[in-house]
């Protein structure tokens, strides 16, 4: 009888931390043009301040992270193409995708549009985003 972890082992984590690491530094580029954006634009800061005053930041941060969970996807699926896709491989991109930006998080780079740390939601919108997009891949 074999073990459910022995299968963790034999899954390609070095692929999936570099994808993960890749849509980390996708993430925070579009954060820093979000930045500067409305920081030259007084219109667009405008934009900025309604899109996240009251419930509607709450809806606009959880759709951007839910894009960030299928960018991942989606990028896993153009680049490692080598890589068989299933529902373990999709709970390890969620690992490393959080760990990624967990990590960002400590770092002073200022975030605006992803800010995972201590935010529960932002981990559920992950796993919501790698599981809509990977829908073909549950096996």
């Amino acid at each position: 009888m074999s073990s459910p972890l022995r299968r963790l082992k034999f899954l390609p984590w070095r692929s999936l931390f570099l994808l993960s690491i890749l849509v980390t530094l996708i993430v925070v580029v579009i954060d820093f043009f979000f930045i500067v954006g409305s920081d030259l634009s007084p219109a667009l800061a405008r934009i900025v301040g309604l899109m996240y005053g009251g419930s509607l930041g709450v809806i606009v941060q959880f759709a951007g992270v839910v894009g960030v969970g299928a960018l991942a996807v989606y990028l896993l699926e153009k680049f490692f193409a080598n890589i068989t896709v299933n529902t373990g491989v999709l709970w390890a991109l969620v690992l490393c995708l959080t760990l990624c930006l967990l990590v960002r998080s400590f770092l002073p780079i200022p975030e605006r549009l992803v800010s995972i740390y201590n935010n529960e939601m932002q981990l559920i919108a992950i796993v919501i985003g790698v599981f809509w997009k990977g829908r073909p891949y549950w096996r």
